[in-house]
């Protein structure tokens, strides 16, 4: 699925690895949503299932029981992320320019705001 996105859209795209729960990944068509992004890959920490909208159910999300990321943890000191997806891959561009678009969106957010519990996202290029 990430190949066959990302090789269409001016890169290419090798040694791709995954690590999170097979149920917190997939391929969304956006174009009809307010996300502003026609398609896009999913990556979530829960059920990616349970993503579409509208969020007018309080605390839908889904623990995937699986450890969250180190990377993240740093970030965070004296918490623990949980439920971790993550995607590790080599990007090479067909031009001299690379540019990701993305949306970071919370389902719990209204719940959760100000409190121990919050989502976290990261964006590392390294290389």
């Amino acid at each position: 699925m990430i190949s066959a996105f990302f090789n269409q859209n001016g890169v290419a795209v090798s040694n791709i690895s995954y690590t999170g729960a097979p149920a917190s990944i997939g391929f969304f068509e956006g174009s009809q949503s307010n996300i502003g992004l026609n398609a896009g890959l999913l990556f979530t920490s829960g059920d990616a299932t349970l993503a579409p909208g509208p969020n007018d159910l309080g605390s839908s999300g889904q623990s995937m029981g699986i450890p969250g990321s180190p990377w993240l943890d740093a970030l965070i000191p004296g918490y623990i992320t949980h439920d971790a997806s993550i995607i590790e891959m080599d990007v090479t561009p067909s031009s001299d320019t690379l540019a990701f678009s993305y949306v970071f969106a919370s389902e719990e957010c209204q719940e959760y705001v100000g409190s121990s519990f919050n989502d976290l996202f990261a964006f590392l290029v390294t290389g």
